[in-house]
């Protein structure tokens, strides 16, 4: 119940909500990673490879699914943030790749960037440490969810 009450308190209270479930994910994330050898033992479920599968936990752990979605909906899963469906369509892998490891800057210099934290009252995304390997990761999950 407390996440409603983010909500009420406007784009403050979504940005920390999300930030919230960022710092939740990466304790996660931590977890995950002493049970990674048992992980990367198990064969990836069928019609999903390695990289792919490596994004779904890296989606689901890093604090994505916490304010996106990727179903369509045009202000993503709780509203909080963007909808996903057709990113990948919608953005070159570059201008992925650079919203995701320098937010900041690409607030401060992109016209897109600018226009959706406008978009999403002020709310700004807090970007959990990606190498491009993750990010190529994620977007591969992505992709195959309609992202």
């Amino acid at each position: 119940m407390a996440w409603k009450k983010a909500f009420v308190l406007g784009s403050a209270g979504v940005a920390l909500l999300c930030n919230a479930a960022v710092a939740s994910a990466q304790r996660t994330d931590a977890k995950a990673k002493t049970a990674k050898s048992a992980s990367a033992r198990a064969p990836a479920p069928q019609g999903m490879d390695a990289k792919t599968k490596r994004g779904q936990m890296l989606y689901q752990n890093r604090g994505c699914a916490g304010c996106h979605g990727i179903i369509g909906n045009a202000k993503g899963k709780y509203g909080a943030a963007p909808d996903l469906a057709g990113v990948t369509a919608r953005r070159s892998n570059e201008w992925l790749h650079r919203w995701l490891k320098e937010t900041d800057a690409m607030i401060a210099s992109d016209e897109t960037a600018m226009a959706l934290v406008k978009q999403y009252n002020g709310a700004k995304m807090k970007i959990p440490k990606l190498s491009d390997n993750d990010i190529d990761a994620i977007l591969a999950f992505m992709k195959t969810k309609g992202g």
